[in-house]
């Protein structure tokens, strides 16, 4: 098994929408973002919507119509 240098990071991509969240197959848009930071050196990642009850309510939905 191979490790990562000290100082280095994987890239990771993934194109999404900014600030939404993918519910039951459509794209929510959300208002507020949150900062995912890396723990070894607190560098933002990327930001996150962050999602609201009508949000979870909507994803607890599309959840059940889909069993």
């Amino acid at each position: 098994m191979t490790h990562p240098q000290p100082g280095s990071r994987p890239s990771l991509r993934f194109s999404a929408p900014s600030s939404s969240h993918l519910v039951g197959g459509q794209w929510r848009a959300g208002e507020a973002l949150i900062d995912d930071t890396c723990p070894c050196d607190g560098s933002v990642l990327a930001q996150l919507g962050a999602g609201e009850a009508a949000d979870m309510d909507a994803a607890v939905r599309a959840a059940r119509e889909a069993l």
